[in-house]
């Protein structure tokens, strides 16, 4: 008897936890990302989300090989003469169109509010952006912080050209590792005008190579 009233105390536990948890905490699920139904959004329609993939290069210091990498936008809050661009950047997994269309994500809410269009682009190597054949070594030596940021810029200049975003102000964003690159990319690119502003959220604020050494 005494057991099962442990293991009901423990169930009514778990559950009155799970269900005080919120499901978003800066910007970022707190389970598990089909809770919280990012692609659901998006596929019962009327959002205005969708895919699409940019040629970039493979090295941006050199002519080389071209790629294709994806990226999702949606302009369904976007208020012309507005020029407000709102760019969520991938980091170290999949993107999911749901970071454009979901509105429980404070980063569609705020591109509402503001009236900006929304883009997500996808980091190199990861999901569905494959520079490369394999991860050999030898091809990974393009996977490095500072080709993520020439996909950044790269890919702000044709949206501009493509979407007629003139003299936009573009924001970057991105959580974690992409929550760095947002700022590493605004720094970098301040004096050409590019990127407006950054919001990083739990950014790593001191890389270093080995903690232990």
């Amino acid at each position: 008897m005494s057991s099962l009233l442990f293991l009901f105390l423990t169930v009514l536990q778990v559950w009155l936890v799970s269900s005080w948890m919120p499901m978003l905490h800066l910007g970022h699920p707190m389970t598990a990302k089909n809770e919280l139904n990012l692609t659901g959004f998006a596929s019962q329609g009327g959002f205005g989300g969708r895919e699409a993939y940019l040629k970039q290069k493979l090295d941006h210091t050199q002519e080389v090989k071209e790629w294709s990498q994806r990226y999702f936008f949606n302009n369904r809050y976007y208020r012309k003469g507005g020029n407000v661009a709102f760019l969520m950047l991938g980091g170290m997994g999949v993107l999911d169109i749901g970071w454009v269309t979901n509105e429980k994500i404070p980063f569609v809410q705020m591109a509402k509010e503001r009236g900006a269009m929304m883009f997500a682009l996808e980091h190199r190597f990861y999901g569905k952006s494959r520079p490369t054949d394999d991860l050999s070594v030898k091809n990974l030596k393009y996977l490095t912080i500072e080709q993520a940021i020439g996909d950044i810029k790269t890919f702000i200049k044709a949206m501009n050209k493509k979407h007629n975003l003139k003299d936009a102000k573009w924001i970057v964003f991105g959580g974690s590792y992409a929550g760095s690159l947002a700022l590493w990319a605004r720094e970098k690119y301040k004096d050409e005008n590019l990127i407006a502003g950054a919001v990083a959220s739990s950014p790593i604020m001191r890389p270093k190579f080995d903690f232990w050494g």
